[in-house]
């Protein structure tokens, strides 16, 4: 059971902007971080992984450390070599409490993760963490996505040079359940930003935005991947570039049939 789950269990990156390893050649890895680091990174991958056993996956490269005698449930240096930089996303949920079932209208209607990556200084420099979803910008807004970015940014800042990203994670939790789509909504006079925004950097490290079309294990993979803010731009500036001919060459559209009302167009 061991071997043949270690064989058929090692996994690329499941990010769509990565490339993958070309076949039969070696695997790149990043600066690797010193054995005090490494630690630390591996111990909160570990507690992650027990923590949210269902929200937890890792994305990075990674080998059994004993092909014959495999864990899959085991994300400790004794289990597993990690390649580096890790790489993992924790999916964002309700969670019933004691008060009762929490309201699901409070949550976006697709699925949301934290993505996240360690540099090799990590956790004395912030973490890079990324929304990753597959929704468009009319099922989870930009402001919405500001908003849950300085809220996550806060949280790593407020957690600066420690273990931050549990800490990340209920921050997340606690913007949804707190109303936060609904005052992201509410706020700015309805004005949409289109530039990404700062939001999130900085002090409060690299919490960015991202759309990726993760083939998860929950199939919540979409047949279309979502647009990224520089295809929509791209879609923009040819669109302009069209109508700008259409205008100079005095054409308004394509030809039209003549009007069966038999009047004459004035």
């Amino acid at each position: 059971r061991c071997l043949e789950f270690v064989r058929g269990a090692r996994r690329r990156s499941k990010a769509g902007d990565e490339a993958e390893t070309p076949a039969g050649g070696p695997v790149r890895e990043a600066p690797r971080p010193d054995g005090e680091h490494e630690q630390s990174q591996v111990d909160e991958v570990t507690a992650l992984s027990q923590i949210f056993p269902s929200e937890f996956e890792l994305l990075s490269d990674w080998s059994p450390a004993d092909e014959d005698c495999y864990d899959p449930d085991d994300y400790s240096t004794e289990s597993r070599r990690y390649v580096h930089p890790i790489r993992y996303s924790i999916t964002l949920q309700p969670q019933d409490d004691a008060l009762g079932p929490v309201d699901g209208s409070l949550w976006p209607a697709g699925t949301i993760r934290l993505v996240v990556e360690y540099p090799p200084d990590y956790p004395d420099a912030s973490p890079r963490i990324s929304l990753g979803h597959g929704m468009n910008y009319h099922e989870f807004s930009m402001r919405a996505s500001d908003a849950l970015t300085r809220a996550v940014g806060e949280a790593v800042a407020g957690e600066a040079g420690s273990p931050c990203v549990m800490g990340a994670v209920y921050a997340a939790r606690d913007f949804f359940e707190g109303g936060g789509l609904e005052e992201a909504a509410n706020c700015c006079g309805g004005a949409e930003r289109d530039d990404g925004g700062d939001a999130g950097e900085g002090s409060a490290g690299e919490v960015t935005h991202a759309m990726h079309a993760h083939a998860a294990n929950d199939g919540d993979s979409t047949a279309l991947r979502p647009s990224s803010v520089d295809d929509i731009r791209v879609a923009v500036e040819e669109g302009l570039a069209i109508a700008s001919g259409l205008l100079t060459s005095g054409e308004s559209g394509p030809d039209l049939p003549p009007s069966s009302s038999g009047g004459k167009g004035g």
